[in-house]
């Protein structure tokens, strides 16, 4: 399970420095997304990869 641990970049309408002292933790997916033939929606077994939190 590996995840990665960054500061999110400020957008380029934002002037200040609002928002970006926080990090963030996100888990990299582990196995590859798979499309439903008949629908089309993308589906993955993997849920830690729903997983976002903020430090």
């Amino acid at each position: 399970m590996r995840a990665r641990i960054f500061q999110p970049a400020r957008n380029a309408m934002q002037s200040g420095t609002a928002k970006t002292k926080n990090w963030m933790l996100e888990y990299a997916p582990s196995t590859s997304r798979e499309v439903d033939p008949l629908m089309g929606w993308t589906s993955s077994v993997d849920t830690q990869t729903q997983v976002r939190m903020k430090l």
